[in-house]
């Protein structure tokens, strides 16, 4: 989209820099609202202003700016020239994003989101530094302090959040907004988002962390799930899609992850070892396992109030406070992993037994025991573990107690042809249907000792599998990439 500052913007001798600033704002005006366009031309009119005036052309360009309605743009444009607060979100919107890189946890999965994603936005035409966080302390005043970016991302990354003095924060001199993604739930991460800029913004994969965080951290939290890589080639029909799964497909399941500690093993230690913490514990799990759809925190609400619990205020006793309790959530909320490891524990035991061809990659899980067809391997790399997806006829997933959240181990099988079968939440139920495009079960034991026979039944119909598997392709192919993530993203901020 053209704006009226265009045929003069063509005249100037601009820096690669400030032209590509101008590229990016132009990308901007298909997102934006009928405004965008006119404002854009007066921040370009101040931007610009050594360069028009240096070519004759600044009282032109205003006059382009403010077209027939000087009325009313005229005030924006002195906003514009005085430099003022608007005038700084422009000059955000005309600089790079940056993604902080250099953190190999999780087997290089953060990683992987950090560079799919800045490649996606730079396919739609925006810049991107990929910056080792490692050497920012050598570039800090180059590059950050008294600079401006588009948006500074970290992935569950405590640099967001880190101080140079007690009220100074490490990114505090750089005009930018901080983008923080939370994948696991955010009570976690107390430490670095309850102490951390007020407008940092929290992107989590699931609707109840969005929504904790903006209730207990009081920051602005968006549900924003992570997507996949969209494969270099697209099947063009369904005929396609079957010949290559055909060719491809070795595996009938997979699945990637560790054998993670038993919930009654995690009590157990408490019980032994810490006796006074033993009634809470046994509240909390007790809630979790008899509603299984919940958040945790909704478990945990109903344990301290199960046991009254109240804090001491000036020998007075007064219920918990919301800041109370999401300090002393941070402490017990790695119980739910140990829950959600016992389910996942359970499910693969499950169907390790029932005969069905399964391939695991991960640690320790011979602590379930040996069966014929189940065979354990070695954990795999992220970018090793699409191979895996692409040839698996199913691929199995089971959430880490997200309840109202998307994974990228979806979209990646999906994007690969793999048909997901997943525990469900609010979002799958929401943007999927069980038995169209993907299979979902629940925690319950019913639809736990059902799920190898769903299995087989999918197993021994190639024909019926491969038409779900499709639709589920076509489902993340149109909607659960980090290309369309990154379109979405642009939707959201410009």
């Amino acid at each position: 989209m053209e704006t009226k500052v265009d045929e003069i913007l063509e005249t100037l001798a601009l820096s690669d820099e400030k032209r590509a600033g101008v590229s990016q704002l132009k990308n901007d005006l298909k997102y934006g609202g009928p405004d965008l366009p006119w404002q854009t031309d007066c921040f370009l009119v101040s931007w610009l202003k050594d360069e028009l005036a240096a070519a004759g052309q600044f009282d032109a360009a205003v006059l382009a700016a403010l077209g027939t309605d000087i009325e009313n743009r005229m005030p924006f444009l002195k906003k514009m020239l005085s430099h003022q607060k608007e005038y700084s979100r422009f000059l955000q919107k005309a600089s790079p994003y940056v993604f902080l890189v250099g953190d190999d946890i999780c087997y290089g999965v953060l990683e992987d989101f950090s560079r799919k994603f800045g490649a996606a936005f730079e396919k739609m035409g925006y810049r991107v530094i990929y910056q080792d966080r490692q050497r920012i302390p050598e570039v800090y005043e180059q590059m950050y302090e008294g600079t401006s970016y588009r948006g500074i991302f970290g992935m569950q990354d405590p640099l967001l959040s880190k101080k140079l003095g007690e009220n100074e924060y490490f990114f505090g001199k750089v005009n930018a907004p901080l983008y923080l993604f939370s994948f696991d739930h955010p009570a976690g991460f107390y430490d670095f988002i309850y102490d951390s800029p007020e407008d940092m913004v929290v992107l989590t994969l699931d609707r109840y962390y969005a929504e904790y965080v903006e209730k207990y951290f009081h920051r602005k939290a968006f549900l924003f799930p992570p997507g996949g890589e969209k494969p270099a080639h697209v099947f063009k029909d369904f005929e396609e899609f079957k010949a290559d799964a055909f060719l491809n497909r070795k595996y009938d399941l997979s699945f990637l992850g560790s054998y993670g500690t038993d919930i009654d093993e995690h009590v157990r230690w408490i019980r032994e070892n810490e006796p006074k913490l033993y009634p809470i514990a046994s509240r909390f799990v007790g809630h979790m396992l008899k509603e299984t759809n919940e958040p945790s925190e909704m478990a945990f609400r109903r344990a301290v109030d199960d046991m009254h619990m109240h804090v001491k205020n000036q020998e007075k006793n007064e219920p918990l406070s919301d800041e109370n309790f999401s300090l002393l959530f941070n402490e017990w909320v790695p119980m739910e992993k140990s829950v959600a490891s016992t389910f996942r524990n359970r499910i693969v035991r499950q169907v390790a037994s029932s005969g069905i061809e399964f391939h695991i990659y991960g640690n320790d899980w011979e602590k379930i025991g040996e069966y014929p067809c189940f065979h354990v391997h070695e954990p795999l790399s992220y970018e090793k573990a699409k191979q895996v997806y692409n040839n698996s006829w199913l691929s199995l997933n089971v959430m880490t107690w997200h309840k109202a959240g998307f994974t990228e181990r979806i979209a990646e099988s999906q994007l690969r042809g793999s048909l997901v079968v997943t525990d469900s939440t609010e979002y799958l139920r929401e943007n999927y249907t069980d038995g169209d495009d993907i299979i979902m079960y629940d925690l319950s034991d019913e639809s736990i000792a059902e799920l190898p026979n769903r299995l087989k039944a999918l197993l021994s119909d190639k024909d019926h599998l491969m038409h779900i598997a499709y639709n589920g392709y076509q489902n993340a192919l149109a909607h659960h990439t980090w290309d369309t993530r990154a379109e979405e993203f642009i939707k959201m901020t410009v």
